[in-house]
């Protein structure tokens, strides 16, 4: 039996702007490279596990939109070789974070379905493994 990594947490995507300074309360600041990247705690931790495991498959428990952020996070999650059969979808916005580095950065968070780690299982199948995953 293969050694399975359970993961729950967060997965957001982050958007994030290189700007020469941040802005000032009400100005604009043009920036520079733009960017985006799956983020939040969850789902670079279950990232980072599934590069660095040596044999063990990798889970994600989360909840993400039924956007195209969403649908973009379930292909990048695949590509890593984490399982995606515990990431539920809600019908709501994915979370996202808007970054903008300068010499500091600074972050908002707008975490639309991420708070809501595990909802009601949607199948009798997430409702037998999550029932199965040690209580910490």
């Amino acid at each position: 039996m293969q050694r399975m990594i359970a993961v729950v947490g967060s997965s957001n995507l982050d958007m994030t702007t290189i700007a020469p300074r941040l802005p000032l309360p009400g100005g604009t600041v043009g920036g520079g490279a733009f960017m985006t990247a799956g983020g939040g705690k969850g789902a670079n931790q279950a990232v980072a596990a599934a590069r660095l495991s040596s044999g063990a498959g990798v889970a994600l428990v989360a909840c993400i939109g039924s956007d195209d952020f969403g649908d973009n996070m379930i292909k990048a999650f695949k590509v890593e070789g984490i399982v995606t059969d515990f990431i539920f979808r809600e019908e709501a916005a994915s979370g996202v974070a808007a970054i903008t580095v300068s010499a500091e950065n600074c972050i908002v968070v707008c975490p639309g379905t991420a708070p809501v780690a595990v909802p009601q299982p949607q199948s009798s199948g997430q409702q037998t493994v999550l029932s199965r995953m040690p209580r910490i």
